[in-house]
């Protein structure tokens, strides 16, 4: 997962690429599902953690329904990439992304297939 998020890091450089994403906010006690565009800026990899830096563009939340790119501000956030063990009905590791730097965000969903390079505008 590391790699895939250092592969987005050197496309938003070189190309200005947004990746879509999709993560759970909690809001009132609830975990509600969110959509936006990442620009991922940097992976750093030190002590045992993996952290990523990027730039969040939200384009869907079930407060506000639908969003254009704008609408509402760009977020600056930090990311960190771990293992979690599941011990349900056996055991099973996986890797997930929460968000570090706000609470509240948590379980990003990063899709490397659905990137676009006209948001740069935007991120500021």
């Amino acid at each position: 997962m590391t790699e895939a998020y250092r592969s987005m890091a050197e496309k938003a450089a070189s190309e200005g690429a947004c990746y879509r994403t999709l993560f759970l906010r909690e809001h009132d006690e609830q975990a509600l599902t969110c959509e936006g565009w990442l620009f991922v800026r940097r992976v750093l990899a030190e002590g045992g953690m993996t952290r990523v830096r990027a730039t969040l563009l939200p384009t869907f939340t079930l407060e506000d329904g639908l969003l254009n790119p704008g609408d509402l501000p760009a977020e600056k956030l930090t990311l960190e990439i771990f293992e979690q063990l599941k011990m349900n009905q056996g055991m099973a590791s996986m890797a997930r992304v929460d968000r570090i730097d706000s609470s509240g965000d948590i379980q990003f969903i990063t899709l490397l297939d659905s990137a676009r390079g006209d948001l740069r505008p935007h991120l500021k």
